[in-house]
């Protein structure tokens, strides 16, 4: 008997996801070795993961055009890793998607 993996969890969309992730950090006591763990089984948070120490301290600072700007990139760049691209197609979940 396992735990079964959540294969649909998304990276953090805007400020308020983040506040939610942000919370669940700094109030569950994670540490940033084990934010790795999450990077491992969901490589598509790897570029939240990656840059936490940014994102906490735009947030932290309460620079919220900053932080959601760089959210949205991060977004990209996770996408990226999540779909793999094929001509005008993606692929997710057994499905093939048009771009």
């Amino acid at each position: 008997m396992g735990v079964k993996r959540k294969k649909d969890l998304d990276i953090p969309k805007d400020n308020r996801d983040f506040r939610r992730c942000y919370d669940m950090v700094e109030y569950g006591h994670v540490t940033l070795d084990e934010l790795q763990v999450v990077k491992k089984q969901y490589p598509w948070f790897a570029p939240v993961v990656d840059n936490w120490k940014e994102l906490s301290l735009l947030f932290e600072e309460e620079l919220d055009k900053r932080l959601y700007i760089r959210i949205r990139q991060l977004c990209k760049e996770s996408d990226a890793i999540r779909y793999e691209v094929k001509g005008g197609l993606y692929y997710e979940r057994g499905f093939w998607y048009n771009v």
